[in-house]
């Protein structure tokens, strides 16, 4: 079995046998925190959505269920991932309410004003140029659309020791709430609203692209 540590550093790009192991983890242990997440916003049924940095793909098939009628896009920068995604939503890909692509997040594969909604999932932490990678989230998303990111650490007081660790094992940059609505906020984005779960030290944003 692998340790703890081999696993973490697997998290911002997991690959090979422990990689697999760990995106299938995430896959059985996050959807709480991304259903806390998705609670702040409404989801149309014919909504066209992407999720930035897709991992196993639960995230995705948990989408399809919310937007019945649209289509969910995923992309992952892990080839490793991309794969698993791809077995977790079989069915979805099959009947063309799935799309699975290996790529950046720096420079998305999509056209101007793609997408209702962009969510990332345990993911902005990791992404190498979080101003670049927001203004490219904001590309892509339709006037009007939503830009969800939901994470499972902030900086706070009472989880300083283990972000710290986190930090430092694998080098994810770990934000403040107010870093981060700052970041919105200074990018253009409208309607920004950050909500916490203290005892948890989880954090959900949600930011608008503006219609002019």
């Amino acid at each position: 079995m692998y340790s703890q540590d081999e696993m973490l550093k697997q998290c911002p790009k997991p690959e090979g046998d422990i990689g697999r192991y760990v995106g299938i983890k995430m896959n059985e242990r996050h959807p709480p925190l991304w259903q806390w997440g998705l609670s702040y916003i409404t989801i149309n049924d014919d909504d066209i959505i992407l999720d930035a940095g897709c991992g196993g793909g639960e995230a995705v098939k948990l989408l399809a269920r919310h937007s019945a009628k649209g289509i969910i896009y995923g992309i992952d920068h892990s080839e490793d991932m991309v794969k698993l995604s791809v077995e977790t939503n079989k069915d979805l890909i099959d009947a063309n309410r799935v799309r699975i692509t290996k790529a950046s997040i720096s420079k998305l594969p999509f056209p101007d004003s793609s997408f209702h909604l962009v969510t990332a999932f345990e993911t902005y932490s990791f992404w190498p140029d979080i101003i670049n990678d927001f203004q490219e989230v904001r590309r892509v998303l339709k006037p009007g659309g939503i830009f969800l990111l939901v994470h499972s650490a902030y900086k706070h007081e009472l989880f300083e020791e283990r972000n710290n660790y986190w930090s430092e094992l694998f080098g994810m940059k770990i934000h403040s709430p107010e870093e981060i609505n700052n970041i919105l906020i200074n990018l253009e984005y409208e309607s920004v609203q950050i909500f916490e779960k203290a005892e948890t030290n989880w954090l959900t944003a949600v930011a608008k692209k503006p219609f002019k």
